[in-house]
């Protein structure tokens, strides 16, 4: 796996049903004179890498409004989780991903749903005995 942080993907080149690789272009800045996101690219500099797979990680901030009450938030606005179980304050709910550990590198969040699916099979598995 190869991750190409400071490259927005231009175009997904394809043979009409298998991809075939990507075209990126090169990012100069990510926010705007006021700090909002807003990236901006140099169209003059871009790199075709081969490929059959595709992952875009865009990195945004989780969108926590939906969340249910009393479910407990961090500091840095992610949501508390137990480190082994990823299990939230709230019994039964877990979470994952960029919303327990802002700004996480792909294979570990990878690395966490594998761990996840594994437990949820165990808790479900429990449950139905």
């Amino acid at each position: 796996m190869i991750i190409n942080e400071g490259w927005g993907p231009q175009q997904i080149l394809n043979d009409g049903d298998r991809i075939k690789g990507i075209e990126l272009i090169l990012c100069r800045n990510v926010f705007d004179t006021d700090g909002k996101f807003k990236p901006t690219y140099d169209e003059k500099i871009t790199k075709i890498l081969k490929t059959d797979m595709i992952i875009l990680a865009i990195g945004q901030a989780a969108d926590l409004s939906f969340l249910p009450q009393g479910l407990k938030i961090s500091e840095n606005s992610t949501v508390n989780v137990n480190p082994i179980t990823l299990e939230t304050s709230l019994t039964g709910i877990f979470a994952g991903g960029d919303i327990i550990s802002a700004g996480g590198r792909l294979l570990r969040l990878l690395q966490q749903g594998i761990e996840q699916q594994f437990l949820l099979t165990v808790i479900i598995k429990k449950k139905s005995d």
